[in-house]
Order: C-alpha cells, then structure tokens, then sequence
C-alpha cells in the first residue's frame, strides 16, 4: 500500500482543519507530497527518511538545520498493516504536542486506510463496470472460456438468467434553476450512487454507467416483477432528486443467450418511454411498437409528415403532447385535461383544432388509430434515428 498525491493532500487538509497546525506528509521514499506550504512539496525530509529507514516511533526536530529540508517539530511513521508507508510532520516547537502528535499520527493512520478501502472498492466497481460494457457491447462475449471465470471474480454469475434494462434522467429546470455543468456532473453522480444502494440492497443485479446511461442486469425474470422493480427506483430517485428519470426493460436472457440483445431492446425501449414521456417501458409489451418498427425510416417520417401536412413545427409539437396525453388516458376529456393542467373547455378546443387543420378527429375512433400510429412512427424514427 502507499500514499497517492491525490489522498495525501486530502488528508492533509482534514487533519489541518481539525488541528489548525503546519502539516506535512511524505511517502515511502520521504520526498513530500503534501503540504500546507505548498513551497515544500516535491522537497526529500531527511527526518522522514530517518523515521522510514530506522523505523523510529517518534523523532524530534529541534533545529532547523538539523535535517535537510526538515524544521522544528514532531515526526512520526504512518503504520498500516505493519508497515510504515509514509511519515506525518507537525511544525511546531511545543513539546506540548507531542501528545497531539500521536492522536495525529492515529487520526491520519484512520485516514490512509478510510481511503484504501474506498479505493479498493472504486476499482472492484470499475472492473465491473468493465465487465457489464463487454458483454451488452459484444454478443460473442460468452464464447470466451474465461469471461465467465473473470465474472465470478467481480461477483458476476453469468449463468444466470438477467435482463438489461437501460435508464436515462435529467435535471428538471425552473425558473429559479439555471443547471451548470458541475451541477449536472453532481447530480448525476447522487442518483447513480442512490440507484446503485437500492439495487445493491435488494440482490436483485448490477448497476453501472455508460456515457449518461444507467445500464442495469437484473436477476428477474418475470416482465411484470421487473417493471415493479425499477419504478420503484424511479420513484425513489424522483423523490429525493430533481429529475425525470425513464427506462426501458428488455427481455430475460438465459445462459447460452446474447446480452447484447436484450440490451439493445432495452435502449430501444427507454428511447421510446423518454420520447412518449411514458416513463417505464418494457420490450414484451411493445406488440404494435414491434410491428411498426419493421418499416424503413423513410415510411416512418412519410406516413406522420402525410398526416400534419400543413401544421406549423410549433402546432405539431403542442399537439403531440396533447394526443399523447389522450391516448395515454384511453381518450378520457377529465383525466387528459388534468394530466395537462387544463380545463376541460380548453381540451376541447384545441381537439377540434386538431381535427380541422388535419382533418382527423381523435375523439373519433377510426381518426383516433391514424393520429395514435402518426405519434408512434414518429417517435419510432426518432428512436431509430438515435440507436447507433
């Protein structure tokens, strides 16, 4: 074990805001690495280096010049596991803290090794973060002899039957909240911490980020039981965070299956629960979804531009969201209007603007159908246009 820059500094700062004393801290070779005199680090401690080589308890500096780049004060070894990985010096000319110097000496002890377990932790989830990219990016990846030998040192049975689901948030902003890019870093890392707990605490599979997707394997095979699972994580993360989170679930595969697969059906599927604003979408449930998707792209983009032809971009945005609403609501005047915080009237109105500048009625079932498949196509081929 040893002392990276990045802790030693960190380190450092916590002891200085406890104690309100000049702090060094040098590695194994003596040469310090942090410093609340930044003018001293990069410099060897010959004090240090006395502590590490004789394996001394304690050493006093009682002259400036008594050791090269080292001044009055209390050195005394960090000791992890039996060995000494650096040396914590107190500037100070008070035998009065010496005393102080052996509860730094703990405190930093605590520390080194707070931070050791942290970073151990960081690289067991790096490596599975790893994994899981490897095996939803290739659909060959069970053909290697090995890859399920390296799962199961990470923690990662692949013999047992998961599915991928994907989920996709971001920050809902106000008026009174202008997002900056820290703030959006920050908040992504809170709700992938808060996902990773809950589905940690639950058994129920793994949790990793790829790009500003939450990539989920899930121990579930039942749709049903899958969709309960991560709208239960989606309402816990909306609760606690300022976000509109949405995710698509693609189908169970077994041991001899193709992640890769279930992968793309579950991105497939978040595309579209972000794209209706549907919230959780499952891949199984996709029956017409399934069957438009069969079209070309161009068929997709004809077929909805034939029906708004004549529509302002504006109109066919505001309309989208109301039919949406609409058909969401199985066609109901009372829900759509509450769904949309608006009168019952002013739905009506705008529903018969809908049927005069396109000449569909959506209260009318046959007119319903074209509008419902127009709203579909169209977020298919968003989708699509989407999916790498």
């Amino acid at each position: 074990m040893y002392i990276t820059e990045r802790y030693a500094k960190q380190i450092v700062a916590d002891v200085e805001s406890v104690i309100q004393k000049k702090i060094n801290l040098m590695d194994e070779k003596a040469m310090i690495i942090a410093s609340t005199d930044v003018s001293r680090i990069g410099q060897f401690h010959e004090g240090a280096h006395k502590v590490i080589s004789e394996k001394l308890d304690i050493l006093l500096v009682e002259a400036r010049n008594q050791f090269t780049g080292a001044q009055p004060g209390i050195n005394l070894p960090i000791v992890i596991e039996g060995n000494i990985i650096g040396v914590i010096g107190i500037t100070s000319e008070k035998e009065e803290d010496l005393r102080l110097g052996k509860i730094i000496k703990k405190l930093t002890e605590m520390l080194v090794f707070e931070l050791y377990l942290k970073e151990q932790t960081d690289l067991k989830q790096r490596a599975r973060n790893s994994f899981v990219e490897e095996w939803i990016s290739h659909g060959n990846a069970q053909s290697d002899k090995t890859f399920g030998i390296r799962g199961q040192l990470i923690g990662i049975d692949i013999e047992k039957p998961k599915r991928a689901a994907v989920a996709h948030f971001h920050l809902i902003k106000t008026d009174a909240l202008e997002i900056e890019a820290f703030e959006i870093q920050s908040m992504r890392d809170q709700v992938l911490q808060l996902a990773t707990q809950l589905v940690l605490a639950t058994g129920n599979g793994y949790l990793t980020l790829i790009g500003t997707e939450l990539v989920f394997l899930i121990n579930i095979e039942s749709a049903r039981m899958a969709e309960q699972f991560l709208l239960g994580i989606k309402e816990q993360v909306e609760k606690q965070h300022p976000v509109c989170f949405y995710c698509g679930i693609g189908r169970s595969i077994g041991p001899t299956s193709n992640m890769h697969k279930s992968y793309i059906e579950a991105r497939q599927s978040m595309l579209l629960a972000k794209e209706s604003q549907s919230g959780i979408a499952v891949y199984e449930n996709m029956t017409l979804e399934y069957l438009l998707n069969e079209l070309p792209l161009d068929a997709k983009n004809e077929y909805y531009h034939r029906i708004f032809d004549g529509c302002s971009p504006n109109e066919v945005k505001e309309w989208t969201a109301i039919l949406a609403q609409f058909f969401a609501n199985n066609f109901s005047l009372n829900l759509t209007a509450s769904a949309l915080f608006i009168h019952k009237n002013t739905l009506q109105y705008k529903l018969n603007k809908i049927a005069r500048k396109t000449g569909f009625d959506p209260r009318n079932a046959r007119d319903g159908v074209t509008l419902y498949l127009a709203i579909l196509v169209k977020h298919l081929a968003v989708i699509e246009t989407d999916m790498p």
